[in-house]
């Protein structure tokens, strides 16, 4: 008797056990899938502008809902809730969220957690997503000429337009480290403009001179205009020049580096040239470069003419501060006087 009483409080025990972890269970598993999250794309918009939207979440349980904490991306996003706000068994909730663009460009987004009373916590996220117009916009970011032939002349193309698709004066435009002839010409943004169809802008021309060194071609153009948001935009120019000589790498990047870094480089001939290296120099303090020709022994690449080194100078070379500096090497060849090479780098504390 005794033992069937045991057996029956321990059944019951079990069955009211077993109970209690169903109905929790139930509980987590209904109402984090029972709420709907929600993704709005607001297309494109413009600088600075406040994306508004209104998400409505639906509690879809036979549970009232309540949100226990609100998280945010960052102090842009701004939510019409506050904690403690509770969703109605089957009912719905307006959300109005403002995002804020001011400062952004190109593609991003935010988002919003809500946490709910759900014993695990979960949380319903909600999502803005745009991009924004930049100020200014233009196109292609970088100009590269590509690797051409010494005493080849060649043109590029960029667009620019006013990111709010206003009216836009080009002012003036300026190279820095290359000569160019530069022209520029009103332009109407066509179907392979996207959002940009029919919308006036501007047509930028650079034109490479013939007499640009053999060496790398690493520069910048400078185009100013009219607009009081971004008065002017500067645009990386790339690119390398080859003759009866050429260097590689045509470029040396050191990028940000705290060490007295040692870059090399190689010269090669073209055809039957025959020529030798004079002389190697800089234009800075903040780098030294050096070369040795090569004996027909030193190398088994027939074409190599010579090797080089470029290493900062750490004692003279500021930090904190992008250098750009060249170094020169004067030849003997006719048709290659002079090869440059282009040298950017920053050194940290």
């Amino acid at each position: 008797m005794r033992f069937k009483l045991m057996a029956g409080i321990v059944l019951v025990s079990c069955l009211i056990t077993t109970a209690i972890l169903v109905s929790q269970a139930s509980r987590r598993n209904s109402l984090p899938r029972g709420v709907e999250s929600v993704i709005y794309d607001a297309g494109i918009v413009s600088p600075g502008e406040l994306v508004k939207h209104t998400f409505l979440v639906e509690n879809k349980t036979a549970e009232p809902l309540v949100i226990t904490k609100i998280e945010k991306d960052c102090s842009c996003t701004t939510p019409e809730i506050e904690e403690g706000a509770v969703i109605p068994a089957h009912g719905k909730q307006a959300i109005p969220v403002t995002f804020d663009t001011n400062g952004r460009s190109g593609f991003v987004g935010t988002r919003l957690f809500l946490f709910t009373d759900a014993r695990d916590r979960d949380k319903i996220m909600l999502t803005i997503h745009c991009k924004v117009r930049e100020a200014l916009e233009y196109y292609p970011r970088t100009i590269d000429f590509g690797t051409m032939l010494c005493g080849q002349s060649a043109t590029r193309e960029l667009t620019l337009w006013d990111g709010q698709f206003e009216d836009l004066k080009i002012i003036g435009i300026q190279a820095d480290g290359l000569s160019l002839k530069t022209s520029f010409e009103a332009f109407v943004g066509g179907s392979d403009d996207g959002d940009r169809d029919g919308v006036p802008g501007w047509l930028v021309r650079l034109e490479l001179p013939t007499d640009v060194p053999v060496g790398g071609i690493d520069a910048k153009v400078t185009i100013k205009t009219d607009s009081s948001v971004v008065p002017e935009i500067v645009v990386p120019i790339k690119g390398a020049v080859v003759g009866d000589l050429y260097v590689h790498p045509s470029r040396i990047a050191y990028g940000v580096t705290q060490e007295r870094n040692t870059a090399f480089f190689t010269i090669y001939r073209r055809g039957t040239s025959t020529a030798t290296i004079r002389e190697v120099r800089t234009d800075s303090k903040t780098i030294c470069a050096s070369a040795k020709a090569y004996r027909e022994n030193d190398s088994n690449d027939p074409n190599i003419v010579a090797g080089g080194s470029v290493v900062i100078d750490k004692k003279v070379a500021p930090a904190g501060v992008p250098v750009r500096a060249n170094v020169y090497i004067s030849t003997t060849s006719s048709s290659v006087p002079e090869i440059v090479i282009p040298v950017t780098f920053m050194l940290t504390e």
